[in-house]
């Protein structure tokens, strides 16, 4: 099973050393390697790579590496908007950066005032961006973060039922679903903060999630990465009521976090087993293919032109 590595102890570690973050630490920090400076255009697949510091692209369909994108604290999740533009939270750099899609320099840094960025989701509704802010530093809060617009200072809103935030993911309506755990680990929670009225609606999921992955919205349905078990769990949501529709084994895969839907193929950040892979979806079951990804966290598919 996956052990997060930006929780536990490095985060108590944080708090007793009284750490913050402010506008002021915020620095342009993410430089392309000098050999890869060459803008792209096509689809691209971009993952982040917790050990290598860096965020790496490929090309979406030979797989062939053309960029990569270095200088970051701790490169956490990967989330894209309509026009292809893809945004890193960076963790202990306590900020989310923006690239237009292909670009090797940022176009913007978006200070987290709160703590951790963890993973971050596009509003289709409206372009706002929403952030899981995962780990609250010495006078941060733990919650989800709404930049309008990818702009600006964030609006903070708080669940107090669910006191660590991970992956979140929006649906067509422009509600966000998220999911997260309690203290000591010992139980997957999921909520949803809804379009109307931002309101918190906490889920009961039948089954829930053993160790909880990433989320996504797929037609009607709401999907969640089991790391525990390897697979994805696609739930009919009713008011705050989940039932299970149905299961996406991964075969061949030991941990997998971070999970990026295209059409009837997954691709998912395979954490411990340093790879990436692509599966069958809905279908499962063993993989097309692997690319090797040092501690892949997060992953997307930024489309050259709009599909």
């Amino acid at each position: 099973m996956t052990v997060r590595p930006y929780l536990g102890v490095i985060a108590a570690l944080m708090l007793l050393t009284g750490c913050t973050a402010t506008a002021g630490d915020i620095t342009p920090n993410a430089v392309p390697a000098p050999e890869l400076r060459e803008p792209r255009s096509g689809d691209l697949l971009y993952v982040a790579s917790y050990a290598g510091r860096t965020v790496n692209v490929y090309d979406y369909h030979t797989r062939e590496q053309v960029q990569t994108l270095a200088g970051f604290t701790d490169p956490a999740g990967l989330c894209a908007d309509a026009a292809g533009n893809v945004y890193v939270t960076d963790g202990y750099g306590y900020d989310i950066v923006e690239y237009h899609h292909g670009a090797t320099k940022p176009a913007r840094y978006l200070a987290d005032p709160y703590g951790f960025p963890w993973n971050c989701a596009v509003n289709p509704v409206n372009g706002d961006l929403a952030v899981a802010n995962g780990v609250a530093l010495s006078g941060g809060q733990y919650g989800i973060m709404i930049y309008k617009k990818a702009r600006g200072v964030p609006k903070l809103y708080v669940d107090s039922a669910i006191p660590f935030y991970f992956d979140c993911a929006y649906d067509t309506d422009g509600n966000l679903f998220f999911d997260g755990e309690s203290e000591g680990a010992s139980e997957a929670l999921e909520a949803e903060l809804t379009a109307a009225g931002k309101q918190f609606v906490n889920l009961t999921l039948e089954p829930n999630i053993a160790y909880a992955g990433g989320v996504a919205w797929w037609h009607d349905r709401l999907a969640i990465a089991d790391q525990e078990n390897d697979d994805i769990l696609r739930y009919r949501i009713v008011g705050s009521a989940g039932k299970l529709s149905g299961r996406t084994p991964f075969e061949d895969a030991s941990a997998v976090g971070a999970f990026f839907i295209d059409g009837n193929v997954v691709i998912g950040a395979d954490y411990d087993a340093d790879d990436l892979g692509a599966w069958p979806f809905p279908k499962g079951g063993f993989p097309r293919y692997t690319l090797g990804v040092e501690t892949p966290q997060g992953v997307v598919v930024s489309f050259g032109t709009r599909r």
